[in-house]
């Protein structure tokens, strides 16, 4: 019923798609506070804790949702996230490590 309103001429959003319209609504109205920024930060140092292929998973989810709101995420800290968990576990020997 609101996208086809969205339709007639005297909407500001018309001819707009739903992904705009979503972009606009989450860049413009949804206020993301310093406390769900630290958190989110904190998360994206997440513990490995499962399958490695889930914790990869996992890593790549929490570093979306940092940079979604605004949060430096950089590859080079997932990947030494990563590492720092693998060594850390004890599951690996020094030959699968430096593979």
């Amino acid at each position: 019923m609101y996208v086809g309103e969205l339709d007639e001429d005297y909407v500001r959003n018309s001819n707009q798609t739903i992904k705009t319209i979503l972009a606009h609504i989450k860049d413009n109205w949804c206020i993301i506070t310093t406390l769900e920024k630290k958190q989110a930060a904190e998360n994206f140092r997440v513990q490995w804790d499962a399958h490695i292929t889930k914790y990869a998973r996992e890593l790549d989810k929490q570093q979306r949702l940092c940079r979604d709101i605004g949060v430096p995420a950089p590859d080079l800290n997932k990947i030494q996230y990563y590492v720092e968990n693998m060594y850390s576990s004890e599951m690996f020997n020094k030959k699968e490590m430096n593979a």
